[in-house]
């Protein structure tokens, strides 16, 4: 049996509900449709103090009637310039912002711009070239 989630704001009055592939605000009168926004935790691939050359963040969505999102890479806690992809039609697609910048940790940013119908955040990867490990 399928379900939903339902989470409520501790300083608030908004619930929003939670399911596979779209997120709304339950509101007195309706519900509305809430764009995500997501930053993943840092990722160190050569320890704390190490060194690496970040080179692109690869972002996979899955969408029916197209999307829209904006991609922030941050490297050590600075944002980079913020890249925009979009698509239309259904199916999935690889949106790769380039980055080519040295550094420890690496989070990134991902905010849905717009919604046309059912999106889903795939997988987010990173691909980097080792410089320096830390001990």
């Amino acid at each position: 049996m399928a379900g939903y989630v339902y989470a409520g704001e501790s300083d608030g009055g908004r619930i929003v509900r939670f399911n596979a592939s779209t997120t709304t605000q339950v509101t007195t009168s309706d519900v509305e449709f809430v764009l995500g926004d997501i930053r993943t935790w840092d990722f160190v691939p050569m320890g704390p103090s190490g060194d690496s050359v970040f080179r692109n963040v690869i972002v996979t969505v899955s969408h029916t009637n197209g999307f829209n999102i904006r991609v922030t890479p941050y490297i050590d806690d600075e944002a980079l310039p913020a890249q925009e992809f979009s698509g239309v039609g259904n199916g999935t697609q690889d949106c790769q912002a380039w980055i080519a910048r040295r550094g420890a940790r690496l989070s990134v940013r991902v905010e849905q711009l717009a919604n046309f119908g059912q999106m889903e955040w795939v997988n987010i990867e990173v691909a980097y070239t080792p410089i320096r490990r830390s001990p």
